[in-house]
């Protein structure tokens, strides 16, 4: 199945769990499938394109809210040498910052002038997004390819959740991927599933 859907994706987590599912409510695999993007969004950076509108001496610059972290820029690519006349000062480097549900673009140091008049003033950003799981599948960011990888990764959310509730009784499970079985307790299965994950991601 390669139905990408929130629905689509919790049943089918949901199942996977088999009786280990009931010891959660039906909001926790949400959470679970959540945890699971995010954790995917290292090791399957979802990129996007943007552009800010840069001044001389403004170091932070509000960005989308879906920022996780400046990827890269080709604004301000030097093509002159310090000792150049011409030269526009040393190129900002770009990070992220987040204050609260804001994210901000941080230019260190703030553009110049000089660079502003040479380059322009905007200023294209490739940065890595969150992810999301959206109730329709076409809105979900995560590939179909990766629908197994998300699922194990959930899996394993789930174990650690069980593990902290102190749950010691042997479960079985079957990973995302392979469909294996694992058998032992919460705090091991969540092992296995993160060393598995480890290798296929």
């Amino acid at each position: 199945m390669s139905d990408m859907s929130r629905t689509s994706l919790t049943t089918d987590l949901t199942a996977s769990l088999q009786d280990a599912a009931n010891v959660f409510d039906p909001a926790d695999f949400d959470r679970f499938v959540d945890v699971a993007a995010e954790a995917l969004t290292d090791v399957r950076p979802r990129l996007v394109r943007t552009s800010l509108t840069v001044e001389a001496g403004t170091d932070r610059y509000a960005a989308p809210a879906d920022l996780v972290r400046v990827h890269s820029s080709s604004w301000a690519t030097p093509d002159t040498k310090p000792w150049d006349p011409a030269y526009t000062g040393r190129r900002p480097r770009l990070s992220a910052e987040h204050d609260g549900s804001q994210p901000w673009v941080v230019f260190r140091p703030a553009p110049t002038v000089a660079q502003v008049t040479r380059y322009g003033a905007a200023c294209p950003v490739t940065y890595v997004a969150q992810h999301v799981i959206s109730e329709t599948a076409g809105d979900t960011t995560i590939r179909a390819a990766d629908r197994g990888l998300l699922i194990l990764r959930a899996q394993a959310e789930a174990m650690k959740e069980m593990s902290l509730r102190n749950i010691g009784k042997p479960v079985q499970m079957r990973d995302g991927v392979t469909q294996g079985p694992k058998n032992g307790t919460p705090a091991a299965l969540y092992q296995q599933l993160m060393d598995e994950f480890g290798r296929r991601a």
